[in-house]
């Protein structure tokens, strides 16, 4: 199922991002990379996604048919 991406306005609070819709873009082919995972999620359940590539962490809320894109950091780093 597709689902529509929406930013919570303060969504990217924390960061020092300099450009917000690259990041943005970013964030919205990561979701879409993780249908997989994101549709073993129930509705109106918390996820998370960190991406290794750009080095985000992406947390979001399924919302029936939207996913609700609540915070995105910078700069994390796997251990």
């Amino acid at each position: 199922m597709q689902r529509k991406i929406i930013f919570a306005e303060d969504c990217l609070r924390e960061s020092g991002f300099s450009d917000e819709q690259t990041i943005k873009q970013w964030v919205k082919n990561i979701i879409n990379k993780s249908v997989d995972y994101i549709n073993k999620i129930t509705d109106g359940s918390k996820g998370v996604i960190v991406d290794e590539e750009h080095r985000i962490f992406i947390k979001f809320y399924v919302a029936g048919k939207a996913i609700l894109i609540d915070e995105i950091r910078e700069e994390v780093c796997i251990v």
